[in-house]
């Protein structure tokens, strides 16, 4: 019976070794933005152009709001991504993990005063 139950673990940690590559996350992803109560639907495009030693650059929303500050974590098992982009009303803080091939986050402005949650879906 132990022997099924670590091997079963190890199965499943080997699985998730595999869907939480680092280069998954390369790309440009479509991201929809629509707001909570639905009011209108928001797309943007973030492009990952490529992640080393956990550090990720590329821009989010527009092309003028270069990927800062970023950071990875993949000890649950799942990869989590985090970075800093900014313009005018100040700094916007985002995270995501990635999930069947989906991008799942969060994006936090002070300067605005909103915290958007959005999916996003790659598209190359």
């Amino acid at each position: 019976m132990i022997l099924i139950f670590c091997f079963s673990f190890h199965l499943a940690f080997t699985q998730n070794e595999i869907t939480n590559k680092l280069e998954d996350i390369i790309g440009t992803w479509k991201l929809d933005l629509t707001p909570e109560n639905k009011s209108d639907e928001v797309s943007a495009i973030m492009n990952i152009e490529s992640v080393t030693d956990k550090i990720v650059t590329g821009y989010f929303y527009n092309e003028n709001s270069n990927i800062q500050a970023s950071a990875i974590n993949i000890q649950t098992g799942k990869m989590y991504v985090s970075f800093i982009t900014a313009d005018g009303s100040g700094n916007y803080n985002t995270t995501f993990y990635i999930y069947n091939n989906k991008l799942y986050g969060t994006t936090h402005s002070i300067g605005r005063d909103f915290l958007s949650v959005w999916t996003a879906e790659k598209l190359n």
